[in-house]
């Protein structure tokens, strides 16, 4: 029973956003995965007649309760990748996307604005006790869907692929702004372009794209982080609707 409790945890710690931080001590993963899985030991129903008997069926067992752990992390890292996505456009239309930044917490580049929407998104998560929120469902997880029960895994896996399908759409959503007002600059050089052929419009918007940009970013930041804490209050219900399309 305490392998079972402790892989549907190791699935969530293995992609949910702040968890899954690579910039995080894996022995400090470890050893609060290892206290939260004794914690939930003494509290988690468990039905021993289901026990599996065989090396076979408890593989199986396991396997499964590692799914459910990573459909539940899946959910908040796709809200996350969302707003990946929107620093990655905006970015672009900025003409900042060369502009990269190592992160150690996804091993890999990412662009200055990317980096710096994930934080406020990841800042937002702790204030609003979202890392709390998560703990809960992987509690809340265990009475819906109990250790050793069969899920619905066909309806909740395509539940989450077409949520992982509306990350550039919630990208899109929130650079909108930005998005409106660079197009509309272009559109300014596009009339300066043709009133006076002389002028190096591309020099031109080189130097001016990524300074309005900016301001536009700076004055749209507070909009922006409502519209993240809205995404993370979304996270809730999208829980909610993964534990009852897994138990159907």
């Amino acid at each position: 029973v305490f392998m079972l409790i402790l892989t549907r945890i190791i699935g969530l710690f293995l992609v949910a956003p702040l968890f899954s931080d690579r910039s995080i001590s894996r022995a400090f993963k470890i050893g609060l995965v290892i206290w939260i899985t004794i914690v939930l030991w003494y509290v988690v129903p468990v039905d021993i007649d289901k026990m599996p008997t065989s090396g076979v069926a408890y593989g199986f067992a396991v396997f499964q309760e590692l799914l459910v752990g990573l459909f539940l992390g899946t959910i908040p890292q796709i809200l996350f990748a969302g707003v990946r996505a929107m620093g990655e456009i905006v970015g672009m239309q900025m003409g900042l996307s060369v502009a990269t930044t190592f992160n150690p917490s996804e091993g890999g580049q990412e662009s200055l604005l990317t980096k710096f929407f994930a934080n406020i998104m990841l800042l937002l998560l702790l204030i609003i006790d979202g890392h709390h929120l998560l703990l809960a469902a992987i509690r809340k997880s265990f009475d819906v869907l109990p250790l050793l029960n069969t899920w619905n895994f066909m309806q909740s896996g395509q539940y989450i692929a077409e949520m992982a399908g509306a990350i550039f759409a919630i990208g899109i959503s929130l650079a909108a702004p930005i998005i409106l007002i660079i197009f509309l600059l272009d559109f300014a050089f596009g009339l300066v372009s043709r009133v006076a052929p002389q002028v190096n419009v591309f020099m031109l918007g080189f130097q001016l794209k990524p300074p309005l940009g900016e301001i536009v970013t700076i004055l749209i930041t507070p909009l922006l982080m409502e519209r993240m804490v809205y995404l993370l209050g979304r996270m809730v219900n999208e829980l909610t609707q993964l534990f009852y399309l897994m138990h159907m």
